[in-house]
């Protein structure tokens, strides 16, 4: 059961225990509960009476027949139409078999003194078929706006005023404080006060608290403004450290709230290549303007030397058109890979590629969900790409297609900030000129061909060594704007972000921060976690950055999901 379900349920007990309708049970029965999604998005409480149904007799009888309901109806004027508000709460059940409807949840076992939804055979249709024929039935029947405003008396009432005066009386008796501190408190009225601030006894003290923070008054807000507030009403010794611990596990904050400062999560070091092509990573680009009947782009990019391809397409392909592609444009120049390094499109993910990278004996890594820093070297890579055809395509934007040759060129002849090096040169052993030469100052005789391997070896050496320092300057840069998220193993519960999720709230804004806790089922690496999801999320991958993460930290049971 999520928080917001928990909170609804403490609700409908609170308000149904002061309207009367349930009250504490000792039946040996008990009926679970669960909630269920209404059109408007708001929860509807049902209990799972179908074992009480299943041994419960029920009334036979002949259904109407519809033309012999249109008969009675000819003879009619006036039409009248009731919208019964809790229409089976008007029924009261007898005290000696009140127990039957025992429910049982995490506020403890209760059972209706009136009749609940969801029994068979309870009666309420007689009733409202014979409502305008004995005019017997004596039911109070409300308006929707009369009902609305029972409730907020009734939620009014439970507050304070004389109802909360003559619980603090009955609580100081047994309060282990008060008895052994007598000579702190001064007595007005039968209340105790310390320092002229009302003393409450610790029997009451979560009351207060949930008063001054849950009450929509209150605004759950932080810890600072809920003991500013409580110290300006109450006192008990401890008061501040429990009003941070009941706002630190406060699971509606958790759900709205978003937590302030860093995101969570250091960099981490995704591979390490060391010669060219051996680790690859891609990505497409798109959907942009039709250029000659293209598009989206293909992006592959090797890690070690950074050279490029770009490849127009005219859609996403599948998994054996994207094999088919992987074979034209980078298998023939540059052979087979150990890693290739994509989000979850489903082009990577399907099986076909899979076996693919099989045959390739290559690796396949796939970046957690909703993190494309994952794949930055390609993200990185395209934005420098849409820059280069901002800057040439015409007004139409329908030439992109033909810059593609041109912007390739320009990447991969151009010296990288990682490598201090063009790609070109990396992978080739010289620089490829993107136009004509201007004369060159020319020394000795050429070098051999063993001493142009050592010379390409030696090279792919140093770009080994400068690709390790610019991690570690990254590292040093990326690490200023985050912190150290929090350790968590196997089995702890975690909130999820809703960043990325769609959820089927109206407004996104006024929709929750956070959902879960859900159990953490694996940890991948220190920054990575494989969570227990719902089946109802949908097909969402369950391996998530810590930074959409958040350490719970409620008081649910440790089997409790």
């Amino acid at each position: 059961m999520s928080a917001r379900e928990k909170e609804e349920l403490r609700k409908y007990i609170d308000k149904n225990l002061a309207r009367g309708f349930i009250e504490p049970s000792n039946s040996p029965l008990g009926a679970p509960v669960l909630f269920r999604r209404k059109k408007d998005q708001t929860l509807r409480l049902c209990i799972d009476y179908r074992g009480l149904n299943a041994i419960s007799t029920v009334n036979k009888y002949p259904l109407p027949l519809v033309k012999d309901l249109i008969a009675q109806l000819s003879e009619g004027q006036i039409f009248t139409k009731l919208d019964l508000i809790e229409a089976y709460h008007k029924l009261q059940i007898k005290p000696e078999d009140r127990w039957k409807t025992a429910f049982s949840c995490a506020f403890g076992l209760f059972n209706y003194c009136v009749l609940p939804f969801g029994l068979c055979g309870g009666g309420i249709q007689e009733s409202e078929g014979s409502l305008f024929l004995d005019k017997q039935w004596g039911l109070a029947v409300l308006t929707r706006a009369q009902a609305a405003k029972e409730n907020k008396r009734t939620a009014i009432s439970t507050g304070g005023g004389e109802i909360w005066e003559e619980e603090l009386k009955r609580a100081y008796g047994m309060d282990k404080w008060l008895q052994t501190n007598k000579e702190q408190g001064e007595l007005c009225g039968d209340l105790v006060f310390v320092n002229k601030k009302l003393y409450i006894p610790e029997c009451l003290r979560q009351e207060m608290l949930r008063k001054c923070h849950d009450n929509k008054g209150a605004g759950h807000l932080g810890p600072t403004r809920t003991i500013k507030l409580l110290a300006k009403q109450c006192w008990w010794p401890g008061m501040r450290k429990d009003a941070r611990g009941y706002v630190t596990q406060c699971e509606l904050c958790a759900e709205g709230k978003t937590p302030p400062g860093k995101p969570q999560g250091l960099l981490q070091k995704v591979v390490e290549p060391m010669r060219p092509w051996e680790c690859v990573a891609m990505d497409f680009v798109g959907e942009l303007p039709p250029s000659r009947g293209h598009r989206y782009i293909w992006t592959i990019l090797d890690l070690f030397s950074k050279q490029a391809h770009f490849v127009a397409l005219p859609k996403l392909p599948s998994a054996e058109k994207l094999a088919d592609l992987y074979v034209k444009h980078v298998y023939r120049l540059h052979g087979c890979p150990d890693k290739i390094i994509s989000d979850r499109g489903v082009q990577f993910t399907a099986k076909f590629w899979g076996k693919f990278l099989q045959l390739l004996g290559a690796e396949r890594n796939l970046s957690s969900a909703f993190h494309p820093a994952t794949n930055g070297g390609v993200e990185r890579t395209q934005q420098t790409l849409c820059q280069f055809l901002r800057m040439y395509t015409n007004y139409r934007q329908d030439d992109w297609a033909d810059l593609l040759p041109f912007a390739e060129m320009a990447f991969n002849g151009a010296v990288h900030s990682a490598t201090g090096r063009a790609p070109f040169e990396i992978v080739y052993g010289q620089e490829v000129a993107p136009f004509p030469r201007l004369p060159e100052w020319k020394e000795g005789e050429g070098q051999t061909d063993k001493e142009w391997l050592a010379k390409i070896k030696q090279g792919w050496q140093t770009v080994v060594e400068a690709l390790r320092e610019t991690q570690k300057k990254y590292k040093l840069f990326a690490d200023r704007r985050r912190r150290e998220g929090d350790k968590l193993g196997e089995g702890d519960l975690v909130w999820l972000s809703t960043k990325n999720l769609k959820l089927g709230f109206p407004s996104k804004k006024l929709a929750p921060r956070y959902i879960g806790p859900f159990r953490v089922a694996k940890r991948i690496n220190e920054v990575t976690y494989e969570l227990r999801l719902p089946k109802d999320l949908g097909k969402v991958h369950p391996v998530f950055h810590c930074s959409l993460l958040k350490k719970y930290k409620g008081t649910l049971d440790s089997g409790e999901q």
